[in-house]
């Protein structure tokens, strides 16, 4: 017997599915990819062709990535521009990963917020300005505070109304001429520091100039060694010396051997000599020469050197003369300190004068000595606070006080001063 076939046949209705209002506007302009392309109904298509989008939450005609549309639309329609912006596209996001992953990145976006700040101004009405903060990795919070703090009248970025206690404009305009005055590319910042307020120009404390500094010469690298303890000191110029020989190979080969005379207390480099050969008779020139210049026969001084062959010899022979009273200390075997004085100063000459001037012969090493020894003699030195070699040799007494009212003056005037400075922005 046949089964009776139901009066009534019940459809189950399908589910409808629902459709982002991303993939709409992207089926009106083209830009749809071929996957998406598969699995919306042809139907559904060809209503989304006739859907007015402007009533609906959420989306704005007016922004400005729909500006370039036609661009978009363009590039999608090319298989090579797609397939270029796309390898773009992951090579921004290769960097991105990078750039998140190094360490102290929070200190780097910090140190450059006034270029990340101008770059994001210059860049929001093109793809947005949440898009823009979203692409720098900060914030729209942190984009107005930095925006805040960036002033560009301040080398520090920092508004002069709201931190009135920086430097004044015209304190960073006298600053940043001596930092990057070549006279002074030789020099150290603390030389640099003490010469501008000897010339008069500007007043503040060191960490305050080398905050500065920094800021219009990022790029000066010094060469430092671990701090060590305070060697021997004397108590007046002519009463101990540091001898000692440097060796220095120039860019055609040649070994010059340059061996200077250094005055303790002063920091003086009183007398140097450059020759081809090791021997002894070259310190002992200098050292009469030395003792010519300053008038040093029958005087009571300490000569400090190592025990190289180069310091016996025919120096031997004139400390055993009996119009010098000389006496010469062995550093680290008569005494327990080194002659790290003179190496020091060997360290100078060596990395602030000939290295840079790379010289080519063993007359460009004496060129170079010529001038760079008056010039260490006559800049300001940071142990003699301001004062230069020469001024001590003369009979001045280094002051750690001498720049102190004039610095407290000037740090009293700032506020005021920046209170009404006129900056632009804020």
């Amino acid at each position: 017997m046949q089964a009776a076939r139901p009066l009534i046949h019940i459809r189950h209705k399908r589910k409808k599915a629902s459709y982002a209002t991303l993939l709409i506007f992207k089926a009106q302009n083209g830009l749809l990819t071929r996957e998406e392309e598969k699995i919306i109904p042809r139907s559904t298509f060809h209503e989304w062709k006739h859907k007015d989008l402007s009533g609906t939450v959420g989306f704005d005609p007016d922004e400005p990535f729909l500006t370039n549309i036609d661009t978009l639309h363009r590039i999608s329609e090319n298989s090579a521009l797609l397939k270029t912006n796309e390898a773009i596209l992951r090579v921004i996001d290769f960097y991105r990963t990078v750039l998140d992953s190094v360490r102290g990145n929070r200190r780097i976006w910090k140190e450059n917020r006034i270029e990340i700040v101008n770059l994001i101004a210059s860049i929001k009405d093109d793809i947005g300005f949440n898009r823009a903060c979203q692409m720098l990795r900060i914030s729209t919070q942190k984009y107005y505070r930095w925006m805040r703090q960036s002033c560009t009248s301040s080398a520090i970025g920092l508004c002069r109304r709201l931190h009135p206690a920086q430097l004044t404009h015209q304190e960073q305009k006298v600053l940043k001429d001596y930092v990057t005055d070549g006279r002074f590319r030789f020099w150290s910042l603390t030389g640099i520091y003490y010469r501008m307020m000897t010339d008069g120009k500007a007043f503040m404390s060191k960490n305050t100039f080398f905050s500065y500094a920094r800021a219009f010469q990022k790029e000066r690298h010094r060469f430092r060694k671990q701090a060590r303890r305070i060697g021997i000191r004397a108590t007046a110029p002519f009463r101990l010396l540091h001898m000692d020989t440097t060796i220095l190979r120039t860019l055609d080969g040649t070994r010059v051997y340059i061996h200077f005379i250094k005055d303790n207390f002063s920091r003086a480099i009183l007398g140097w000599v450059a020759s081809l050969d090791a021997t002894s008779l070259n310190p002992a020139r200098n050292l009469i020469q030395v003792c010519e210049k300053f008038n040093l026969f029958h005087r009571e001084i300490d000569l400090m050197c190592d025990d190289g062959t180069e310091n016996k010899g025919e120096v031997s022979v004139f400390l055993e003369r009996d119009d010098v009273r000389i006496r010469r200390v062995i550093a680290q075997i008569e005494v327990y300190c080194s002659n790290s004085m003179s190496e020091a100063g060997n360290k100078t000459m060596k990395y602030e004068y000939l290295f840079p001037q790379k010289p080519y012969s063993y007359h460009d090493v004496i060129r170079i000595l010529e001038k760079a020894v008056p010039e260490f003699n006559s800049r300001p030195h940071g142990q003699l606070y301001g004062l230069s070699p020469d001024d001590v040799l003369a009979g001045k007494m280094p002051d750690k006080r001498l720049f102190r009212e004039k610095i407290e003056q000037a740090r009293a005037n700032r506020p005021e001063i920046n209170r009404n400075q006129v900056c632009g922005i804020c």
